[in-house]
């Protein structure tokens, strides 16, 4: 993701995903932590380098979140606006790969 103020740029797929495959169950030890090599990397516009530590994932707390707003009223876990900014990013990105381009928005 590149902005006014810098560049963010991350790979690899959230630790969750690696750890389903491998059998592993959310909440065990480690869950949700990402290998340290995959951490973001955010380059200011005047080139410095900051390392930005990846948060453990907790796929569950969504889950939970889901189950209380249907049973205790409670506030749904993403606000839907965000849900859609969200939407538009990646939206945003799969357009640039695939058409090797800058998209603004």
């Amino acid at each position: 993701m590149h902005g006014d103020g810098g560049s963010f740029v991350k790979y690899g797929i959230d630790g969750q995903e690696a750890a389903l495959r491998e059998g592993r169950r959310p909440g065990g030890r480690g869950w949700g932590e990402d290998d340290p090599v995959r951490f973001g990397r955010f380059t200011d516009i005047d080139g410095s380098v900051s390392i930005i530590d990846t948060l453990p994932g907790r796929y569950t707390a969504y889950y939970d979140g889901v189950a209380a707003a249907i049973r205790d009223d409670a506030p749904v876990p993403v606000d839907p606006r965000e849900a859609r900014d969200v939407i538009r990013v990646i939206e945003a990105a799969q357009v640039s790969a695939r058409e090797r381009r800058t998209v603004v928005f």
